[in-house]
């Protein structure tokens, strides 16, 4: 292993770079398993912020805060890690780790509007919020790739770990599974996202059954799903 380096990594040959090998020798190739893996420490639930960074900068890891809903926990203090558990093995040197402290003060969702939407995403994330994003056609003056509207909008409060909903204007969008939805609830679904309605085949008022082009189709804005149906509500 050896530090800045990825799996599979050359480091070094045997004759070097440069050197003349006759027909048919062997080429030894040295390769990187890649970075120093590093445990993390396990007793870091119950330490405040200062002492969590200092003990994970002791180990060559650094360290990133997410508010949480801490329950009974103390404020301030690390109740559990953002993205889960770290592996067993160790994380590699320099591996930023996401811990949650507990927090009872609400947030703000900030005005991202406008913004690219994986900045967006970045900044609400840091506040300890839970983000889908949703594609939908880009309206005049609005740049594929960037937030037209979140929901809730700017300026709610909201409490760590609330859901939160980005719509950015896109070019083409994945198709929804809408198996099982009546055809108002798709219809209403598939407008959301710029796209339409086409043919249905079977009942008006049954339920989706599969859908052409399928569910995770990548299709254009605008494009007019059909959908085949099955029985009657």
């Amino acid at each position: 292993r050896q530090d800045g380096t990825q799996p599979g990594q050359v480091l070094a040959s045997d004759p070097a770079a440069g050197e003349k090998l006759k027909e048919g020798r062997t080429l030894t190739l040295t390769v990187s398993d890649g970075p120093t893996l590093v445990a993390v420490p396990g007793n870091l639930l119950g330490m405040t912020e200062e002492d969590a960074r200092a003990t994970l900068e002791g180990v060559g890891l650094q360290a990133a805060f997410v508010p949480a809903d801490g329950g009974d926990a103390e404020e301030g203090t690390i109740i559990g890690f953002a993205d889960g558990q770290p592996p067993a093995e160790g994380l590699p040197k320099g591996t930023t780790v996401k811990l949650q402290v507990a927090t009872d003060d609400d947030v703000d969702i900030p005005d991202l509007v406008g913004d690219p939407y994986q900045e967006a995403v970045d900044e609400l994330e840091a506040l300890g919020l839970v983000v889908t994003v949703v594609g939908q056609r880009p309206e005049e003056d609005q740049e594929p790739g960037t937030v037209v509207r979140t929901d809730p909008p700017e300026g709610t409060e909201v409490q760590p770990g609330a859901a939160v909903q980005v719509v950015v204007a896109v070019d083409t969008v994945t198709v929804p599974q809408l198996t099982g939805k009546s055809v108002e609830e798709a219809r209403s679904e598939l407008e959301d996202m710029g796209l339409s309605v086409g043919d249905v085949l079977g009942h008006q008022r049954g339920r989706v059954l599969f859908t052409a082009p399928g569910a995770g189709a990548e299709v254009d804005v605008g494009t007019a799903i059909t959908l085949i149906t099955r029985g009657r509500d």
